[in-house]
């Protein structure tokens, strides 16, 4: 398959061999050592999923208060 697509075949029996296959790689293709920002996902569901509970409620007083 590697030979086809003219691509590389790796293969390691041991640790040393893994190593020396993560080397390859990396000289392949080197990452950037950019600094990676993470921004904090804030849930925020319970707002429109509150309004839509309190506004059931309501609905459901309203219409036991009315008959």
């Amino acid at each position: 398959m590697a030979a086809a697509t003219e691509g590389t075949y790796f293969r390691a029996g041991d640790t040393a061999g893994l190593q020396k296959i993560y080397d390859a790689i990396d000289r392949l293709e080197p990452s950037a050592d950019e600094d990676q920002y993470v921004r904090e996902a804030k849930d925020v569901f319970y707002w429109p999923l509150t309004a839509a509970l309190l506004t059931a409620l309501a609905a459901v007083w309203l219409k036991r208060r009315g008959a």
